[in-house]
């Protein structure tokens, strides 16, 4: 979450822009995690009367979202 903090941080004019995190292949399982992170952070600072970021979703392309039904012995056939 550094990163994003990191990012406002030197552009604080994009602040209020609706973000979005997308991912592709194993992103999916990146941008599902940072996606519930920034939405926890954002419950948290609900608390205090702040925003962390204008997070509006995430976008998964041909994702692996979890490795006990994407990584099966099915998927070798598609790898040629």
């Amino acid at each position: 979450m550094s990163f994003i903090q990191q990012f406002y941080n030197d552009w604080p004019e994009l602040k209020n822009n609706s973000m979005y995190i997308s991912g592709v292949g194993f992103g999916g399982i990146l941008a599902s995690l940072m996606g519930l992170n920034v939405h926890r952070l954002n419950k948290e600072k609900e608390l205090y009367g702040e925003k962390y970021v204008n997070f509006k979703g995430i976008f998964v392309a041909n994702g692996m979202v979890d490795f006990r039904f994407d990584a099966s012995i099915f998927t070798v056939d598609m790898l040629y």
